[in-house]
């Protein structure tokens, strides 16, 4: 038995194994609810979710899986950098925090599983989120333990900005002065994708459209300007081709949800 976790009314338990299953029993009882398949190797991560009705595991080959209490299909599925030695769900599960052995921490924003990562100076054994979501701790393997402010958004901003930064240093990535005149330039060049949002706050904050107005206006602006603009797109060559891809997307996110709130 590689990691154990059990919900808030302490009626469920649930452990990863070192053969990558993923077990849950009744705490009163003792009795087996459900073993699933949940890695090719050891789960080395588990916990439950504030609703105590999904369960997320980490596994030793970076695997992430989210999984329904008591079924043997995951309804989410993600990859991490590398083994998972904690993951916990943020109280309105909505967000993962998940440490790996290559001290690595990462969070996953909602059900799209988009990630931002930030590379520690060492080891992270343990991470949790506060009752209110808006911190996280996590603890290390030189026995430090450090609180990150703003688990939520403004957390996300920070790792983000902190992994381009690292990642320019180690690249050795250019740096080049702020130059007014290439930023009047390139604002010009993007006036029509700068002209949608600014629309959009307009009617919203103008007091002339609601938010499901403000929707319809991006749904025939963005296409119109692709169309009559750029003409990079065909309503007779690639409208079919571009609503496929759009109902397969849209479709996959509507599953997740659907599946989340179920």
């Amino acid at each position: 038995m590689e990691c154990t976790a059990i919900n808030r009314n302490g009626t469920r338990v649930v452990a990863g194994l070192s053969d990558g299953t993923l077990a849950t029993w009744g705490a009163q009882s003792g009795r087996s609810t459900a073993r699933v398949r949940a890695a090719a190797n050891a789960v080395t991560a588990v916990d439950f979710n504030a609703r105590e009705d999904a369960v997320v595991s980490g596994a030793k080959d970076g695997s992430l899986g989210v999984w329904k209490v008591d079924e043997s299909t995951p309804f989410a599925h993600f990859q991490t950098h590398g083994e998972a030695t904690s993951a916990a769900f943020s109280p309105d599960g909505k967000r993962l925090a998940v440490a790996s052995r290559d001290r690595t921490l990462a969070v996953l924003e909602g059900a799209t599983g988009v990630a931002v990562s930030r590379s520690m100076e060492r080891e992270i054994t343990c991470v949790t989120f506060s009752p209110d979501g808006e911190y996280l701790a996590y603890g290390a393997a030189d026995g430090s333990v450090r609180v990150l402010e703003g688990a939520s958004g403004k957390m996300l901003a920070l790792l983000a900005a902190g992994w381009g930064v690292w990642r320019g240093v180690r690249a050795g990535a250019e740096r080049a002065r702020f130059n007014w005149s290439e930023a009047r330039g390139a604002l010009w060049e993007a006036k029509w994708e700068v002209a949608l949002p600014a629309i959009v706050l307009a009617g919203l904050f103008g007091g002339l459209g609601t938010l499901v107005e403000a929707g319809a206006i991006t749904v025939l602006y963005s296409p119109a300007v692709e169309v009559l603009v750029y003409r990079e797109l065909s309503l007779r060559r690639d409208y079919a081709a571009v609503a496929t891809e759009c109902v397969t997307v849209i479709g996959g996110v509507l599953i997740i949800l659907g599946s989340r709130s179920a």
